[in-house]
């Protein structure tokens, strides 16, 4: 059982659309995506500026939520939701791609800097400093000039079946998270 009773709120970061589906930077929809699969999630429904969609693990209450004003803007929708459901930071996991760490490798990590991310930047104004991430590692392009372009790229199809099997990794051990066993989760991510 997880050791509150607060509800939680996982938050993948994407651009909305389908032009943006597959990008690099849209692993935090494809994440909550899986997420929603692995338990039995049929649909997100608008609110405000975003889709949400509830669920319950190992009896908590848990909300997935895909901010839709565009990557650099993620912050507001997701402080609206914290506001509105009495979620605290502690309770706050985002899901988001990682330049600097070797393709498909996730680590989880609570604060932290931004490593230029604008999506985690907007969070960190709007949300405060220490929710708890997952970097799921997208390599680097090598020059820092192609990274925006490089980025907003669609995976290749052998990228998407790595993407895919790490992100069934990650969800079928997200209870781990829950019931605050970070250590267990964190070696669960590495697998």
């Amino acid at each position: 059982m997880p050791v509150t009773s607060e509800p939680f709120l996982i938050v993948g970061l994407g651009n909305p659309g389908s032009t943006y589906a597959l990008h690099r930077h849209n692993v935090g929809f494809m994440a909550l995506d899986e997420i929603a699969a692995c338990f039995n999630v049929t649909e997100f429904k608008a609110k405000k500026s975003s889709l949400l969609a509830e669920t319950r693990i190992d009896g908590a209450r848990v909300f997935l939520l895909k901010p839709l004003l565009y990557m650099n803007c993620s912050g507001k929708p997701v402080r609206q939701c914290m506001d509105y459901y009495t979620i605290g930071l502690d309770n706050v996991l985002v899901i988001h791609d990682e330049l600097d760490l070797p393709f498909g490798q996730m680590q989880l990590k609570k604060g932290g800097g931004s490593a230029g991310h604008n999506g985690i930047k907007d969070l960190k104004a709007h949300c405060g400093e220490d929710f708890w991430r997952i970097r799921f590692g997208i390599d680097h392009p090598g020059d820092s000039a192609h990274v925006s372009s490089y980025v907003l790229s669609n995976f290749s199809k052998p990228e998407i079946n790595r993407v895919g099997s790490a992100l069934d990794t990650l969800a079928s051990h997200l209870t781990e998270w829950i019931i605050n066993d970070t250590h267990s989760f964190q070696q669960s991510l590495k697998k």
